[in-house]
């Protein structure tokens, strides 16, 4: 009898709004954790932040959901068994109803959760968590910078298996998930973490011909090292000595007593050298190349002089000449191409038709200077650049169609960000038969040797090829 008593009196009490302490006022502050359980049903937001004081010995979870239904105006829906669970030795004082709720329900395994209707389900967590779990929920992620499409299969894996499912929509470059809504979440933090902007890369490229024998007729041999001094070819040849940093001397030019210079003693290490076809490069496919071989390096100051020191010095002395100076931008991870040549058309016949009666269709064929690059930007600030650079060319044509040559080279490095890569690889060597004579005569059959003459002369061109790739910095970064 003493149970039925005070739990009526608690019932009288929360039914006409007198509790301990607040008589019914909603109390301001921070929202609770189920204040979504008043909802629109409720007819006052305000009901989320009543607070309530309870105090009885035992009462079953029914006659407690009886009271705070009274109270709230909201319905609630216990399953069966959690109905007949027994709450004993509760004391809880001016407390927001919901927290008092969730502690009275917690404490005996029981939890509680508003379905759609606006009803409080009260059960087991176990059956909750159940519940939660194969409840689909359709939520649409709008991406602002990745692809809907390649974000779709990051996500698979994510998925609940048997009740999740991700679609990519193109058009909106948005994702259209359905799962549980613990997945769900999960699945939101994923999402942001990839629809994070790319950084864009300027690629700048440069094409330089060299003209080999333009410095063998000064004199000049050069032949590349790497940055430890190894000899990629063998010949070498100090263009540029480099100077000894232990022997630095400071000296005064200007006679105010002060050093104003400095003087050192030349090594015999070589800072800038090349050699036969090993850094040439991508030159004209139609010409005979020796020993074509594809080096890659980065250029790098060493010393007081760098490679592009050298390469104005021999611009100065118009023995180079820049093709081209393109460049680009790409997305990281993302292949840029530069082709600086032509494209061959080329006359096609229906295969296994007889000659007469074949149809004939046009392909073009990309010929020239043709780079790949795709970079990538790592995590330390540097750049991976994936790097395939081909030369080619039509070499002759006849009665079965066209020759081509092509030299293909490809690798990976990794260089600092504004740093350049040099690509070289083979050397163009192109004969010019020059005869002079006296007209006429030099024509005539067996003595018209005697009043001509025939020169061979031999131009070789070395081609490098220059790519610095620089990371842009996003507007407001």
């Amino acid at each position: 009898m003493k149970r039925r008593v005070l739990l009526a009196a608690a019932a009288v009490a929360l039914a006409s709004g007198h509790v301990a302490e607040t008589r019914g006022q909603a109390t301001e502050g921070a929202p609770t954790k189920s204040e979504a359980v008043a909802g629109p049903e409720a007819g006052d937001p305000g009901l989320t932040a009543q607070r309530v004081s309870l105090a009885f010995d035992s009462a079953q979870v029914r006659d407690v959901l009886a009271a705070l239904a009274e109270f709230t105006g909201l319905s609630f829906a216990p399953n069966a068994d959690a109905a007949a669970v027994t709450i004993r030795a509760v004391d809880i004082r001016s407390r927001p109803w919901p927290d008092a709720l969730e502690a009275i329900l917690t404490a005996q395994g029981l939890g509680w959760e508003t379905n759609q209707a606006g009803i409080i389900v009260v059960d087991w967590l176990e059956s909750l968590d159940d519940r939660q779990r194969y409840r689909r929920e359709a939520t649409v992620f709008e991406l602002k910078h990745a692809e809907a499409v390649a974000v779709v299969n990051s996500l698979q894996h994510l998925l609940t298996p048997g009740l999740g499912e991700v679609v990519a929509d193109p058009a909106a470059n948005a994702l259209v998930v359905t799962d549980s809504p613990s997945a769900l979440d999960r699945i939101a933090g994923v999402v942001a973490q990839l629809d994070r902007p790319r950084p864009q890369i300027a690629i700048e490229a440069k094409i330089i011909y060299v003209n080999r024998s333009g410095l063998e007729a000064l004199g000049i041999t050069y032949d590349l090292k790497d940055r430890q001094g190894a000899a990629v070819e063998q010949g070498i040849n100090h263009i540029i000595p480099a100077p000894d940093p232990a022997s630095r001397q400071d000296v005064d030019t200007d006679g105010d007593g002060e050093p104003d210079a400095a003087i050192f003693d030349l090594t015999n290490e070589t800072i800038v050298s090349f050699g036969g076809s090993a850094i040439a490069a991508v030159a004209d496919a139609r010409a005979g190349v020796a020993a074509p071989v594809l080096q890659i390096l980065v250029a790098a100051a060493l010393g007081d002089f760098t490679l592009f020191g050298f390469l104005e010095a021999l611009e100065t002395a118009r023995l180079t000449e820049v093709r081209a100076a393109p460049s680009i931008r790409a997305l990281d991870n993302t292949e840029a191409r530069i082709q600086v040549g032509e494209r061959t058309p080329i006359r096609v016949l229906e295969s296994g038709a007889q000659l007469e009666q074949a149809r004939v269709s046009v392909r073009f064929e990309d010929t020239g200077i043709i780079l790949n690059v795709l970079p990538r930007v790592l995590g330390d600030g540097n750049i991976r650049l994936q790097l395939a650079a081909e030369r080619s060319g039509v070499i002759s044509t006849g009665a079965e169609g066209y020759t081509f040559q092509r030299q293909v080279g490809e690798t990976t490095l990794v260089v600092e960000d504004g740093e350049t890569a040099v690509i070289g690889g083979l050397t163009l060597a192109e004969r010019v038969v020059i005869e002079r004579g006296v007209p006429g005569l030099m024509r005539l059959p067996l003595i018209g040797g005697l009043f001509r003459s025939r020169s061979v002369n031999e131009v070789k061109m070395d081609l490098m090829i220059l790519v610095t790739p620089r990371i842009l910095t996003p507007r407001g970064g």
